[in-house]
């Protein structure tokens, strides 16, 4: 799906945080909680995010590192390590990271 929200700078600004410490949100094309989250990001901050399809039949899917990382649902994060799965809410994806900027989302 189209992501429709116009992103926050602060979203924007996790969303490069998150980049940058390597996190990865695991999802599928058809997922519609995953389109739910990216909502969340908006557009311009869901383009900066580490994204990693694991839909078999998705585009550039890399559903062998779903099954070896145990992911289950969708979306799954991985922050510091660790598996988080479910939509989250930016402050708490922002709790996870340990992300201090602006949390105007």
């Amino acid at each position: 799906p189209i992501i429709k929200t116009k992103s926050t700078d602060s979203a924007i600004e996790l969303a490069e945080y998150l980049k940058e410490k390597g996190a990865v949100m695991y999802f599928a094309y058809w997922c519609h909680y995953c389109a739910l989250q990216k909502e969340l990001f908006g557009k311009e901050a869901s383009a900066r995010l580490k994204l990693v399809e694991c839909a078999e039949d998705g585009k550039n899917n890399q559903r062998q590192l779903c099954e070896e990382k145990g992911i289950m649902q969708y979306p799954s994060w991985e922050i510091n390590g660790k598996i988080t799965s479910g939509a989250l809410p930016l402050e708490e994806i922002a709790d996870i990271s340990g992300y201090k900027g602006s949390r105007d989302f």
